[in-house]
């Protein structure tokens, strides 16, 4: 290529890479708000007892309590997932 040439080298490498990005952006976006959402709901799923407390899970939708010993919560954060909640009994 002479060095007089008035032909940008980068002209088409440039509008490649726009279309490209162009393309990219609504999955950039779709996957930015599912990591969102998710974290949401993660956030949500965690509930508290005081240490003075006990608790049951029980099912915000369904109503049903998980009545096994071995899923009594003592007090602290925990994963319960969400819809749960829990029965407070004090010590």
């Amino acid at each position: 290529m002479p060095l007089g040439d008035d032909d940008d080298c980068c002209t088409d490498c440039d509008q490649g890479g726009l279309a490209r990005a162009a393309e990219r952006r609504p999955a950039t976006c779709c996957s930015l708000a599912a990591f969102l959402v998710s974290l949401l709901l993660f956030a949500m799923s965690w509930d508290t007892l005081e240490p003075t407390e006990f608790g049951l899970v029980a099912n915000s939708i369904t109503g049903r309590v998980d009545l096994d010993p071995k899923h009594v919560y003592e007090g602290g954060r925990h994963f319960i997932w969400l819809a749960h909640h829990f029965l407070v009994f004090p010590r």
